[in-house]
């Protein structure tokens, strides 16, 4: 199972509205088996161990700069756009863990 942290400057708002639509994709695409989603604020969330973050648009340049994995999204609400970086990024892990193995 893979686990995805979504973050927020203050851990409240946005990230609870990202983990909530993240849970609903997640559902809808059929892999509730395969992912877990969190949400917290940006000090915590870095030192919590994850496969992978899930943030606003807003937060790319400090996720970039620190070279670590993210799905973005331009609004919490997009859900399109949640469902296609989610189902990248499983699929990018899932080859990884495949190629790990081998």
């Amino acid at each position: 199972m893979y686990k995805a942290i979504a973050v927020c400057g203050c851990g409240m708002g946005t990230s609870l509205v990202l983990r909530m639509s993240a849970e609903k994709a997640i559902k809808e695409m059929g892999i509730a088996h395969l992912l877990e989603v969190e949400h917290m604020d940006l000090g915590s969330a870095k030192s919590m161990p994850c496969d992978f973050y899930i943030i606003t648009e807003d937060m790319r340049d400090t996720f970039e700069r620190e070279h670590r994995r993210f799905v973005s999204v331009k609004t919490a609400f997009d859900a399109n756009a949640l469902k296609s970086g989610l189902s990248e990024m499983v699929k990018e892990l899932d080859e990884e863990k495949e190629g790990a193995r081998r």
